[in-house]
């Protein structure tokens, strides 16, 4: 569980880093105007030099 996550909008959606069954997960606080963006990186450290980064967004209606 190398990759860290992080979500656009803090105020409205959280993500878990914790290294437990929790990591990965989403939860919408309120709901969000638009779509958030939750991103997932991976340092190049942890990767033989490479940094991947992926996004995907999330609607909390």
């Amino acid at each position: 569980m190398d990759v860290t996550w992080s979500v656009s909008d803090p105020v409205s959606i959280t993500i878990s880093n914790a290294q437990d069954s929790t990591f990965g997960t989403a939860t919408c606080i309120t709901s969000a105007p638009t779509p958030v963006t939750v991103t997932a990186t991976l340092p190049a450290s942890k990767n033989n030099g490479r940094q991947v980064v992926r996004a995907a967004t999330l609607a909390c209606n």
